[in-house]
C-alpha cells in the first residue's frame, strides 16, 4: 500500500506540474495578447496626418553683372559725409533696379 500511495503522490506531483505550467503558458499568452491589442489600439486613435498640396512662388537668385559705384571717402564734415552715402546709396539702388528689371 506504500508504494500505491507513492506512486499516486508522484503521479498528482506531475499532473500538478503540467497543470501550473500550462496555466503559467494561458496566462502569458494572455498577457502577450493584452499588450499587442493595447499597442494597436493606442497608435489607432491618433489623427491622421493631413498633407495639403499648395503652390508657393519660389525667388531663385539670378546672376547679375553690375558695376558697384565707389565709395565715398570721408571727409571732416558730418554733413557731406552723410550727402555723399545718400547719393551712393541711390546708386547702387538704381543699378540693382536695372538687374532686377532686366534693363
Amino acid at each position: 500500500m506504500a508504494s500505491d500511495r507513492a506512486v499516486l503522490s508522484k503521479i498528482n506531483r506531475e499532473r500538478t506540474a503540467r497543470k501550473n505550467k500550462a496555466e503559467f503558458y494561458h496566462i502569458g499568452l494572455g498577457v502577450l495578447f493584452f499588450f499587442l491589442a493595447l499597442f494597436l489600439f493606442g497608435c489607432s486613435a491618433k489623427e491622421q496626418a493631413v498633407y495639403k498640396q499648395s503652390i508657393k512662388e519660389v525667388y531663385l537668385p539670378v546672376r547679375c553683372s553690375i558695376e558697384i559705384p565707389a565709395r565715398p571717402k570721408q571727409t571732416g564734415s558730418t554733413v557731406k559725409n552723410n550727402i555723399n552715402i545718400i547719393s551712393y546709396t541711390r546708386e547702387v539702388e538704381q543699378a540693382l533696379k536695372a538687374c532686377i528689371k532686366g534693363e
